[in-house]
Parts: structure tokens; sequence; C-alpha cells
């Protein structure tokens, strides 16, 4: 199966065929979309992050960057990732001309049928809480630019050191 994973991605970075997956999908849909999407995924794998919880959390969050980047002037996501203390931090970046709604440091949806919408926060922080992960966001009303900040605890590095 990870042969025929591979077979559908043009670019592979990251060590993990279902992270090289999720990125080339969001790459083809960024330039369907003609946003300028730059990705830095040299650091972190997370091969210790099950594959339903990483399409979980990845696919939910560059969900989100498109849906503003794409009503935006900029029209950009970033893609970084890094590893610090024993965690894989991943950390998303898009144009968004319209601030994000929140309540209490909790993201609200903006779509209008919030009773089917805003599920995909929620379901990125529970799968965060397998990995004692953990989930931030910022917005800089100047730049007009959305981050989010998700780590994740690599257990297998605390038995290594």
């Amino acid at each position: 199966m990870n042969e025929e994973l591979r077979s559908y991605t043009k670019v592979s970075h990251t060590g993990n065929t279902t992270f090289d997956v999720i990125l080339n999908k969001y790459l083809y849909e960024c330039e369907i979309n003609e946003i300028k999407f730059n990705c830095d995924v040299r650091v972190s794998n997370l091969k210790f992050v099950e594959n339903y919880d990483l399409i979980a959390i990845l696919s939910n969050l560059l969900d989100n960057a498109i849906e503003a980047a794409v009503h935006s002037e900029k029209r950009t996501i970033t893609l970084e990732t890094d590893y610090r203390n024993n965690y894989a931090v991943n950390i998303i970046s898009n144009s968004c001309d319209i601030p994000p709604m929140s309540n209490d440091e909790i993201l609200l949806t903006t779509k209008s049928d919030k009773k089917f919408h805003g599920i995909g926060l929620k379901s990125v922080k529970r799968s965060l809480n397998k990995y004692n992960g953990d989930f931030s966001w910022d917005y800089d009303s100047d730049k007009k630019m959305f981050s989010v900040a998700v780590s994740f605890l690599d257990e297998s590095a605390l038995i290594e050191s």
C-alpha cells in the first residue's frame, strides 16, 4: 500500500508516506485555487503519530487555511515543522483578511450553519490529547496572517535520552 501511495505523490519530503500524501493533496488544492503554498518539513516526520490522527489534524488545519487564504488578497499558506524539547511542532500560517472569531481563546466557526460546522478543531484537539500535544493560534491584524501551532510529545525521544 505504501508503494501505491508513493505513486500518487509528486513531492516527498518527510520520510512519512501519510504526511507526504497529505502534503501533495494540499499542494494540488493550493495550485487549483491559486494559493502560494510554501512548506519546510525537513525536521519532523511524525512517524510516531497514528495515520488517522495525522490526517485528522493536518487535514482540518489545512482545510481551514485554504478556506481563509482563498478569500484573502495575498493568498498564501506556509507549513513549517520543527523539533523543540522532545516536541514535534507544526506551524501553519495563512493569509486571512477577516480576523477569526473567538470566545475565551476558543476559535469559533464563521459558517452560517453552526450546527454542522466547528467540529474540525475539536477533532484536532482530541487527536493531540493522545500525544500529550498542544494547540495554539495567533492572528496578526497588521499582516493579516493567521497562525496555528500544534505540538506532539515524541515519547520515543524520551525513552532514547
